[in-house]
């Protein structure tokens, strides 16, 4: 069990809108499969248990690796972490951690179409550099987002028989 403590989002965490944190490194990172117990304003009386759900992505991130990303990448991230804007995060992580360039963050998820969105985001090529996505992509991703598990299990065979490599997780089977 890892505890991740809210104060702003409270609605939003417990519906499964805001399915990801951005957090410094802990001393014990997250991992995947890590069952995470998500609650409101803990260690106060307001104490709240929101939900429990797998941790279904990790990732360590630097605030100089994220401003390397693409603009629409980082207004992704920013939207995906329940800010309006990138610039919006930037000035809440200022203010919050005042952080270093180097600084380690670790990203963490929850929710499956976030974790496929976040996978997205921090797309790279052969050569390392960052993989730009049109805006049709990114449509076509979140279209596939919301579709059941049946219907996704199907595109991905489907696409498997023409030769691409698919993953997708099952959530509590993987």
């Amino acid at each position: 069990m890892v505890l991740l403590s809210f104060s702003v989002a409270k609605e939003n965490v417990r519906k499964g809108i805001k399915g990801m944190s951005m957090r410094l490194l802990r001393k014990r990172p997250f991992r995947v499969g890590d069952r995470l117990d998500l609650y409101w304003k803990c260690r106060t009386k307001e104490c709240e248990l929101l939900r429990r759900d797998p941790c279904l992505y990790e990732r360590r991130v630097t605030l100089a690796e994220i401003l390397t990303l693409p603009e629409e990448k980082r207004e992704l991230l920013a939207k995906l972490d329940g800010f309006t804007d990138w610039q919006e995060m930037y000035a809440w992580f200022m203010k919050t951690h005042a952080p270093k360039a180097w600084t380690i963050f670790q990203i963490v998820c929850w929710i499956p179409n976030v974790a496929i969105m976040l996978k997205i985001v921090f797309e790279q090529n052969e050569k390392g550099e960052w993989v730009s996505h049109n805006s049709e992509d990114w449509m076509d991703w979140a279209a596939f987002a919301n579709l059941s598990w049946g219907e996704k299990k199907k595109i991905a065979e489907a696409a498997k028989a023409v030769g691409h490599k698919v993953e997708i997780f099952e959530r509590g089977k993987n």
